[in-house]
């Protein structure tokens, strides 16, 4: 089957993004409309930060970023107006792009 569109989405929580997974995946299946999930792998980004601005270099402090990835690929039309409440309804964490095939 040929993928309609395929909606991408980021977000450092990962409880906040099962939780958007979920709300779609019950939307689409009260919907009949046909999709699949995948999970991407984590990105993880390490920050550095000096304390002490002078000469202290030993003293530093690292920070971890993390970033989680889900693709949810729609192989059936979606309307518009669908779409457009799904994005205005997301929560703030998380990062939403939608492309068309």
């Amino acid at each position: 089957m040929k993928p309609f569109l395929q909606v991408k989405i980021n977000s450092i929580n990962q409880a906040v993004l099962t939780v958007y997974a979920i709300f779609l995946s019950k939307i689409f299946k009260k919907l009949s409309i046909k999709y699949s999930l995948t999970h991407l792998p984590i990105n993880n980004k390490r920050i550095t930060l000096l304390k002490s601005p002078h000469v202290h270099k030993s003293s530093r402090e690292q920070f971890e970023v993390k970033t989680y990835k889900l693709v949810i690929t729609v192989f059936s039309s979606v309307p518009t107006s669908l779409l457009q409440f799904l994005i205005l309804n997301k929560p703030k964490s998380l990062k939403v792009k939608v492309t068309k095939n």
